[in-house]
């Protein structure tokens, strides 16, 4: 996969957790995807965290499908989002200061050249420029997901 993401550039946000490895790879270019606030991700986090509770509940539980991705939804979801302290994983304090602490760890690790701090409100733009290609002409950019 890393062979895959080193052609297409690499998405440095809590999902790939694995800045390490692109600072290791001068040849990689990095993207952190950042809010206006890190307060405007907490809440946004606080939205879509309680999902992982509906999947521990009957009947999905017993859906293969979510026994299979379970672990990597307890991680992303429980312990990427809190540093390490899964019990917290819906307190915005501790949400607050694990984003602070990983966005600084991605700036710190990578070098400004081959990182791109991009707030999707920005559009096409700098993505296109910082990856070297043409801004899509009548094509939106995503702004749901």
């Amino acid at each position: 996969m890393n062979e895959i993401l080193g052609k297409r550039g690499f998405n440095a946000t809590f999902k790939t957790a694995s800045y390490d490895w692109v600072a290791r790879h001068p040849e990689i270019k990095a993207i952190l995807t950042v809010r206006d606030k890190p307060e405007d991700y907490v809440e946004s986090w606080l939205v879509a965290a309680p999902f992982v509770r509906i999947l521990e509940r009957a009947p999905y539980r017993w859906m293969k499908t979510v026994q299979v991705l379970m672990p990597d939804f307890e991680e992303e979801y429980r312990g990427e989002t809190t540093d390490g302290d899964p019990a917290n994983f819906l307190d915005r304090d501790t949400l607050l200061a694990t984003y602070v602490t990983y966005n600084d760890r991605v700036r710190a690790a990578i070098p400004a050249e081959r990182l791109l701090v991009f707030n999707v409100k920005q559009g096409w733009g700098p993505l296109c420029a910082y990856l070297g290609h043409p801004v899509p002409v009548g094509i939106p950019f995503p702004h749901v997901h």
